[in-house]
């Protein structure tokens, strides 16, 4: 029988690159303290003026994600109401505070899904009355 190469969780070069070699790590060799403090007031300063790039990398380094809401949730939303109404409502809902952002923009999402099938639908049925009327014999 043959041996295998390598053993199950061990590495197979022992004696490789040691850790804090790499570019990374003599970067982060190379700055300073004072350095590092100038340069994040500098990011501060650029995302208060408004970009956009600085504003994201500061706050993926700084906020954990959001994640999506796992409780129940519960919205009545009237059968016999409209779309334009059931948005409202989740709309109101979201600006209350009484719907979490993921939650309320899948409603939403869902929402205006129906609406483009509703209108699908209904394109379908007009176009099938026309073409009824135009195959049928003339009087």
């Amino acid at each position: 029988t043959a041996m295998a190469q390598f053993q199950k969780g061990q590495s197979g070069n022992c004696k490789g690159r040691p850790k804090g070699t790499g570019k990374a790590a003599k970067i982060a060799q190379a700055v300073s303290d004072a350095d590092l403090k100038r340069i994040i007031n500098v990011l501060i300063e650029q995302a208060v003026d408004g970009n956009v790039q600085a504003a994201g990398l500061l706050l993926a380094r700084t906020i954990p994600p959001l994640k999506a809401t796992t409780a129940p949730i519960t919205l009545a939303l009237a059968p016999d109401a409209s779309l334009s109404d059931k948005a409202h409502t989740v709309l109101d809902s979201l600006a209350a505070g009484q719907l979490p952002p993921d939650v309320g923009t899948t409603l939403l999402s869902a929402l205006g899904t129906t609406a483009r099938i509703i209108e699908i639908t209904e394109l379908e049925q007009r176009i099938a009355a026309l073409e009824q009327r135009h195959a049928a014999p003339p009087d």
